[in-house]
């Protein structure tokens, strides 16, 4: 029963982020650029949500960057630890949902949003929070934080990603067996340090909102994730470029 429980919680917390995250895009703009953009079937939703008159991606999957290619999108076959293939100032939005913290480069990245965004480009970016109770108690208890990082193994019993449905654990061992790292959480920020790196980059926070406060049910967990961001489970944040 208490998995089931955490599971709802998990769920719920997915749900609430991804709508939030949609509601921080707004246009119309001329271009949106989606980082690890995958078979191109969300950057069409951030898309239509921007107005967006053109849409580019990054992705690293050769196969998903064809599929979203095929959907009227200028793909980039890029790993997005290096420097992005695209011109200085070319960008009036970038989307980076869960997509940081499957990286080694962060200030890299970062500093790669903020050269492509035209002066005053906006970009939304959505991460696990490293200092969320589960993963503060995870330690306490000397266990790997269940949001990352998360060690390669091939064992099927991964304590470490729990919170994964058996779709994405199944695909992140046979990843893993490839060598494919950038499917794991390997850098995992807490909500300050994320804040951090956005403003030495050079970014101006206008918005960000928590989800997730465990091991509290969904409308204390809004409240106080509100209150106390620095210890929710996700931060979806949007930064502008002055």
């Amino acid at each position: 029963m208490l998995e089931n429980y955490f599971k709802y919680l998990y769920n719920d917390v997915v749900s609430a982020s991804r709508e939030k995250f949609m509601q921080m895009l707004d246009g119309p703009v001329d271009s949106l650029l989606d980082l690890g953009c995958w078979d191109g079937a969300n950057t069409i939703r951030y898309g239509k949500k921007a107005h967006a008159k053109k849409l580019f991606g990054i992705e690293i999957e050769e196969t998903k960057a064809k599929i979203a290619s095929n959907k009227w999108i200028k793909v980039k076959l890029s790993n997005l630890n290096d420097r992005f293939p695209f011109k200085d100032n070319s960008m009036d939005v970038v989307a980076a949902n869960h997509v940081i913290e499957h990286l080694t480069q962060t200030e890299l990245f970062i500093s790669e949003i903020y050269r492509v965004l035209k002066k005053n480009g906006y970009a939304v970016i959505a991460t696990p929070n490293l200092a969320s109770w589960h993963n503060v108690f995870a330690l306490t208890f000397g266990i790997q934080p269940f949001s990352g990082p998360h060690v390669r193994t091939s064992n099927h019993d991964i304590k470490s990603i729990s919170e994964m449905d058996d779709y994405k654990v199944k695909n992140l061992l046979k990843s893993t067996e490839k060598g494919k790292d950038y499917l794991r959480h390997l850098v995992v920020m807490t909500y300050k340090e994320l804040i951090k790196n956005l403003r030495k980059a050079g970014f101006v926070i206008e918005k960000s909102y928590g989800f997730g406060y465990y091991p509290l049910p969904s409308l204390l967990a809004n409240l106080f994730a509100k209150i106390d961001i620095r210890h929710s489970h996700y931060v979806v944040v949007r930064v502008r470029k002055r």
